[in-house]
């Protein structure tokens, strides 16, 4: 997973995703029990996880790089 997708699944679980935005609501069936969404404080949430998930960060220029060898 990349690190973009987080915030598109943070805005799944918030219901507050845009119309252009990926959905990905299917990986927080998959890898989420959304019933048990806790709020931590004003601004820090909590979710449980059904199993583990790995993710990845690739600097944009390093990705673009990669890209251009193909």
């Amino acid at each position: 997973m990349h690190a973009y997708h987080l915030g598109t699944l943070a805005h799944h679980l918030h219901d507050t995703i845009r119309y252009d935005d990926q959905n990905h609501a299917n990986w927080i069936e998959h890898w989420m029990n959304s019933e048990t969404q806790a709020i931590i404080n004003n601004n820090l949430f909590s979710v449980i996880l059904k199993k583990e998930v790995y993710i990845s960060f690739i600097p944009f220029c390093l990705d673009c790089k990669l890209k251009a060898n193909r």
